[in-house]
């Protein structure tokens, strides 16, 4: 790194998860900083200029915020998501999986982001596997088509601006009773009603994270009222 060369410019983009940030930060502000600067790093529109001085280690950023360039262009990031529908009938109603997270403890589907090169049906292959500890050649079988496909810009639960999102919904069936009992006896594995789902929370006052309702919701691809049939 370049840090002792005298006025060496050098332009970035600067990143900020922290809503914070926007409301409290002007159009053109600068920061001093010594020995080290950090930048959260997650989604735009800040672009800075970092000048290293005679010194070499004080650093003089300024941030300027970006105006956002059109729906579909600018800065705007793309997020594409595949979302695994693992569902069976309990208690002679429909329900679908979902997982508890330890650390947030909120309920979730199995939500994989493509990788590069990657099917969006090869992205819920790999999370299913991942997550529930499965064989992906003989425990379950992802459908070859998606059951719906979603693309829309808007701004995503847990995304900083909006994005251009693209979501795959697959079935995911799991026939054989020795790799259900497998998935139940997981303490963080629960079957959850259609209505649950929609609400954002199960009865029992465990709460979704809300990409799930979001999504779901958006699309419609569990309707309220399925579980009660």
């Amino acid at each position: 790194m370049a840090a002792h060369s005298s006025n060496l410019l050098a332009r970035c983009h600067a990143y900020s998860n922290l809503e914070s940030v926007e409301s409290s930060w002007a159009n053109s502000q600068s920061y001093h900083l010594n020995q080290t600067a950090v930048l959260i790093a997650n989604s735009p529109p800040f672009q800075c200029d970092v000048v290293f001085t005679k010194n070499g280690w004080d650093l003089q950023i300024t941030f300027r915020r970006l105006e956002a360039q059109g729906a579909m262009g600018g800065f705007m990031i793309d997020v594409s998501l595949s979302v695994a529908l693992i569902r069976k009938t309990y208690n002679e109603k429909l329900r679908w999986l979902a997982r508890l997270d330890p650390t947030t403890k909120q309920l979730n589907f199995i939500i994989g982001e493509r990788l590069e090169d990657e099917s969006f049906r090869e992205t819920t292959v790999r999370e299913v596997a991942w997550a529930l500890w499965l064989d992906r050649k003989r425990d379950f079988l992802v459908s070859n088509m998606a059951q719906m496909n979603l693309e829309f810009v808007d701004r995503v639960p847990g995304h900083f601006q909006k994005s251009r999102v693209a979501v795959s919904f697959f079935n995911v069936e799991v026939y054989r009773k020795d790799v259900i009992s497998k998935i139940e006896r997981q303490g963080d594995n629960f079957w959850v009603t259609s209505d649950e789902i929609c609400n954002g929370i199960s009865q029992c006052g465990r709460r979704f994270d809300p990409i799930v309702p979001y999504l779901i919701n958006r699309s419609s691809v569990i309707q309220y009222w399925e579980s009660s049939q």
